[in-house]
């Protein structure tokens, strides 16, 4: 829910009758400081080989906690920047511990669907954020978020923990435990034998910080991870999750913003739903190709009616609903990979001995990507208006589609162990 707050909250805060007054630049800079938090959580992250999966994915909620107190007693712009902050904190751990611990708990043919909660949920997040924000002040949708992040605590005391991780600790009974309380089914004994073969030939593996450099498959799998996150944060996805009742607002139109906004964050839930369920069928790599060259084509329409509309003399008031066309049809395409395939790979590619570190890196790198995107868009809608942000995202689409052709492996059906051995060049099944 944090990564949506500024959506519904920038135009407040920026309004005559904001309790703490503040430009857009000032408020900007709200999108630049939340994916900051994601540059000290490797302090946090470390944890996760060390305390296990449930452990950490407890921690998650008590950032999130702390940054919504924050807001609820502001007072002062620092105090709003500070929960920026701290709300990125929890975010980045999000999204490090949670591929992992999914990953480890899920059989081949349902990871990838099971994966992709994780972006389902974050999405659904942004509605409910943009629709309490929209309709209730600053002060008392912190207070509702606060008590979802209480409540989310609580459900995470529910689940179990990673056979994986009870494996990696020598502690096979209750792995076994774990995996039949994960597969409803007590037969789990072939499995656990094959997990535990996987988990201690990868632990005979190096686990340094600089195997990850020096291995080629690991490096191999760090970069493909690091280019699809590029890929999906410069299609402008993170733009339209932080500004996008400011899109709708510049862009005009005869549905109120906020009301935009709500439809377009709904769509998004429920086409990441649609994705989820054909990303064991169809495949890692052709869903994200395909994702992002529909994200192009839609941002290209996008493009094309703001430069009408800024540049030149027409008049486009009869084609006021195109800009939410558009926006629908980058959630139509985004939902099917360009959403989900990232995540779902984070958790996929990399050896348990050397995981906990590439997770880390990766979270840095993401919120590099977001820092430099978020601040990109203010940039560019200052000086070129929307014609000149889309059309940029637009060109930075069709770039990616060609060259993850190349880059990608698939994923689908396989273990975590057979898509270590495809990615040092020796899988045969």
């Amino acid at each position: 829910m944090s990564g949506g707050w500024t959506s519904p909250t920038i135009p407040k805060l920026i309004s005559n009758t904001s309790y703490i007054p503040m430009t857009f630049e000032e408020a900007s800079w709200f999108t630049v400081l939340h994916p900051l938090g994601s540059l000290v959580s490797p302090i946090f992250l470390m944890m996760a080989n060390r305390i296990g999966r449930k452990l950490a994915l407890l921690f998650i909620p008590i950032p999130q906690f702390l940054s919504w107190l924050i807001i609820a007693f502001s007072t002062t712009s620092v105090h709003l920047y500070i929960s920026r902050i701290v709300a990125g904190v929890s975010d980045a751990s999000l999204f490090t511990f949670l591929p992992i611990y999914l990953s480890e708990i899920t059989e081949p043919k349902v990871r990838g669907r099971w994966s992709c909660s994780l972006m389902v949920l974050l999405y659904f997040g942004q509605v409910v954020i943009n629709a309490t924000g929209s309709y209730l002040g600053i002060r008392t949708t912190a207070w509702v978020a606060a008590a979802l992040s209480l409540v989310g605590f609580l459900i995470i005391l529910l689940v179990p923990e990673s056979p994986y991780f009870l494996l990696m600790r020598g502690r096979k009974e209750e792995a076994e435990k774990s995996l039949k309380f994960l597969r409803w089914r007590n037969d789990v004994g072939k499995e656990i034998t094959q997990i535990s073969s996987d988990v201690q030939r990868q632990l005979t593996e190096r686990g340094r910080l600089r195997d990850l450099f020096i291995i080629k498959s690991n490096l191999r799998a760090l970069l493909i991870c690091m280019k699809i996150r590029l890929s999906q944060q410069m299609s402008g996805m993170v733009a339209f999750i932080f500004y996008s009742q400011t899109i709708f607002k510049e862009a005009g139109g005869d549905i109120h913003q906020s009301i935009s906004s709500i439809i377009f964050m709904s769509l998004m839930t429920i086409m990441s739903c649609l994705g989820a369920s054909f990303i064991d069928k169809f495949g890692r790599k052709p869903l994200f190709i395909g994702s992002t060259l529909e994200c192009g084509t839609s941002l290209l329409i996008l493009s094309v009616y703001f430069y009408v509309k800024e540049y030149t003399s027409i008049n486009v008031d009869s084609f006021n609903w195109i800009p939410l066309i558009g926006m629908l049809l980058f959630v139509l395409g985004s939902g099917f990979g360009l959403n989900i395939v990232p995540t779902v790979l984070l958790g996929e590619m990399f050896p348990v001995s050397v995981k906990e570190k590439a997770l880390c890196i990766l979270t840095c790198f993401f919120g590099l990507c977001v820092m430099l995107v978020a601040k990109l868009f203010q940039i560019l809608l200052q000086t070129t208006g929307l014609f000149g942000t889309f059309l940029l995202f637009c060109i930075c689409c069709y770039v990616s589609a060609i060259t993850n052709y190349f880059v990608l492996i698939e994923t689908k059906g396989k273990t975590l162990e057979d898509i270590q051995q495809e990615l040092k060049g020796s899988y045969l099944r």
